[in-house]
């Protein structure tokens, strides 16, 4: 009997173990998740904010940031 309990105890063990890994594995996939929204964001922000500034989608945005920064800066 007692390598019956034995191996009950082991494998609530390795259940509880593979729930804690499961909620791990969830709560990186939201951060993850959360990260790249983030960066979508991010660069849906860039791309309208060049076009709206008249620039080229394909153009790095630190050369429409310098532009528009020294820009800004000339007429102080």
């Amino acid at each position: 009997m007692k390598t019956k309990y034995k191996n009950i105890t082991s494998l609530s063990k390795a259940l509880k173990v593979i729930a804690e890994q499961d909620r791990m594995i969830g709560e990186l996939t939201r951060h993850t998740n959360d990260l790249e929204d983030t960066e979508r964001r991010r660069q849906d922000w860039k791309r309208k904010a060049k076009q709206d500034a008249g620039y080229d989608t394909r153009i790095s945005f630190d050369i429409v940031w310098q532009e528009i920064l020294a820009l800004a800066q000339s007429k102080r």
